[in-house]
C-alpha cells in the first residue's frame, strides 16, 4: 500500500520537476527574444541618427544642397 502512494508521489515530483524545466526554458526564450527586439530598436535607433546628421550637416553646407542626386525637384 505504502509503494502505491511512493510511487504516486515520484510521479507528481516527475511532473513537477518537468513543468518547472519547461516553464524556465519557455522564460529563457522570451528573454532572448525581448534581448534581440532591443538590439534591432537600438539599430533601428542608430542608423536614424546617423542619416539625421548626415541630412543637418547637409542642409548647413551650401554645396551639398545645392548638388544635384537625383531627387532635388527644381
Amino acid at each position: 500500500m505504502i509503494g502505491i502512494y511512493i510511487r504516486i508521489a515520484a510521479a507528481v515530483a516527475a511532473l513537477l520537476v518537468l513543468g518547472f524545466v519547461y516553464h524556465a526554458i519557455k522564460d529563457m526564450g522570451r528573454q532572448e527574444e525581448r534581448i534581440e527586439r532591443a538590439a534591432e530598436v537600438r539599430r533601428k535607433l542608430n542608423d536614424a541618427s546617423i542619416a539625421d546628421s548626415a541630412a543637418t550637416r547637409c542642409l548647413a553646407d551650401a554645396s551639398c544642397r545645392l548638388r544635384d542626386d537625383g531627387f532635388k525637384r527644381d
